[in-house]
């Protein structure tokens, strides 16, 4: 009885966007600012210097009709007097930019486990209009103006001096 040659199973094939970096099939069509709230309360004339911040990154396809990934940017500033309270002055700005990717190539949905690799480029993008945003408003405001530092990305653990780091989580294959 001849033996049949056992099947090896195929390995399933990558898209050219998988394949590759993933801003070689992207295209930067706008940078846009979504949202600007800010509020400003002084109180017996201590001006408000000593920012604390957070910040978020969301990446999705867009709704519309025409192949597009949405970059999501989030920065909430809060600042206090030194030695402050929460009953203390209070400056609070929440600034939301938004950068929308053209696909040239496939289809949205697959750069879906590339989103580690977007949201550290959406914030490179986004970053400079964050700080000159705050930077500009509080100088308006008649405050010191508050500059907030440099962004970088990296693994976790390599952040250092005065910088923003990104910390990306592994993208799964």
């Amino acid at each position: 009885m001849p033996k049949t040659p056992r099947k090896t199973p195929k390995k399933p094939t990558k898209t050219r966007a998988q394949e590759s970096s993933v801003f070689e099939h992207l295209t930067l069509k706008n940078v846009r600012l979504i949202e600007l709230n800010t509020q400003l309360n002084v109180k017996d004339g201590k001006l408000p210097n000593k920012p604390v911040m957070e910040s978020h990154v969301t990446v999705g396809p867009s709704q519309s009709s025409e192949p597009t990934i949405l970059v999501d940017g989030f920065l909430k500033l809060e600042a206090h007097p030194e030695g402050g309270d929460e009953d203390s002055s209070t400056l609070i700005i929440q600034i939301h930019y938004q950068c929308v990717y053209g696909v040239v190539d496939g289809k949205a949905e697959d750069y879906s486990d590339k989103s580690n690799q977007l949201a550290a480029g959406g914030m490179f993008v986004m970053w400079p209009h964050f700080r000159e945003l705050i930077h500009s408003l509080t100088g308006r405001m008649t405050i010191p103006p508050i500059v907030i530092p440099m962004f970088t990305a990296g693994p976790a653990g390599k952040g250092k001096g005065n910088r923003v780091t990104l910390f990306l989580q592994e993208d799964k294959d």
